[in-house]
Order: structure tokens, then C-alpha cells, then sequence
């Protein structure tokens, strides 16, 4: 009901080589809890990118994050758009699962690409052993990391383990 709102957003962000519908499962979720979910694919790392996908442009997926917030914002101050008024601009989340969880973290937490609007980060299973405990300390953003043992892709001992340690205040599930 459009004047029930306004409502959380969370931007979520597909893994490497996966796509858009990789949210489906959140969408269905979320959205009838009360948060509109944004979901898109990201044009050089989704599965279907011309000439095959590529992680190198992780770091420009934190810019697209800020993307899909400014045009959602945008849609949220449009007289007669079906968003209108339904998004509140103070309560936003970067969701991300795999190379999205990595995108979640930078868009969160990179020194100078993080998104100032975002109020939170969950990163699943996301790529972060290469960050140090200084990269997190930009901001005091509430982060919470969802992984499990027995992950052949993103091992959990040296990506999710030591996130406590890295980031202060933050969940590890």
C-alpha cells in the first residue's frame, strides 16, 4: 500500500558471473516485510557480459551502488512515480552476496567510493581477506558478515573469520 511508507532501501548486488534474478530470493523476502530492494546487473561482472564477465571492475560497482541510490532517491521525489514517497532516504543498506558482498564492503567502507548514505552493509560470503582492519575504520558503519565453513570459493578462515577483529561492532554469522 503506496501510504504506508516510506520504507528501507537496500541495494543488493549479485555475485561474479551471476545476474539480477540472483535476488529473487531476497525480493521475496524483504519486500513484503516493508523494505523496497534494488537489484540490478552489474554490466562488466554479470554472468551474461559481451566477451564474458570480469572481477577487475568490482571497485566501480561501489560507484554503481551510489547510482542506484541517487535514481531511486530520485524516483522517490518524482510527482506520480509509482516509487513516490516510499523510500526513506536515512535508512539504506548495501546487500551483496559473493563479489556483491565485496561491492557491499567497498560501497560501505572504501575511504574515498563509499556511499556516506548507506546505514548499513551485510556482505554474504564476500571476498576480504586482502582488506586490513584500516580499511574498515573510515566509518563506524553498522556491518554484519554472513559465510559458512565449508565454502570452496570464499574460504571462510581467512575472509570471515577475522571480521570481528577488522571491523568494530560488527556481526559475524
Amino acid at each position: 500500500n503506496a501510504g504506508d511508507g516510506p520504507y528501507p532501501l537496500i541495494v543488493y548486488s549479485h555475485g561474479f558471473m551471476s545476474s539480477v534474478a540472483e535476488a529473487d530470493y531476497a525480493v521475496d523476502f524483504l519486500v513484503p516485510k516493508g523494505y523496497v530492494v534494488a537489484a540490478v546487473d552489474y554490466p562488466p561482472s554479470n554472468g551474461s557480459a559481451p566477451g564474458g564477465p570480469t572481477v577487475t571492475d568490482v571497485i566501480n560497482q561501489a560507484g554503481d551502488v551510489s547510482f542506484v541510490i541517487d535514481s531511486m532517491l530520485s524516483r522517490n521525489e518524482a510527482v506520480g512515480d509509482s516509487l513516490q514517497g516510499l523510500i526513506d532516504p536515512q535508512r539504506i543498506a548495501a546487500v551483496g552476496l559473493s563479489l556483491g558482498g565485496m561491492t557491499s564492503q567497498l560501497a560501505g567502507f572504501h575511504p574515498t567510493e563509499r556511499d556516506p548514505r548507506l546505514q548499513a552493509a551485510v556482505s554474504i560470503a564476500g571476498p576480504s581477506a586482502m582488506l586490513e582492519r584500516a580499511f574498515f575504520e573510515s566509518t563506524d558503519l553498522p556491518f554484519l558478515m554472513i559465510a559458512g565453513t565449508a565454502d570452496a570459493i570464499v574460504p571462510y578462515e581467512p575472509n570471515a573469520a577475522p571480521m570481528p577483529w577488522k571491523v568494530d561492532g560488527s556481526l559475524l554469522v
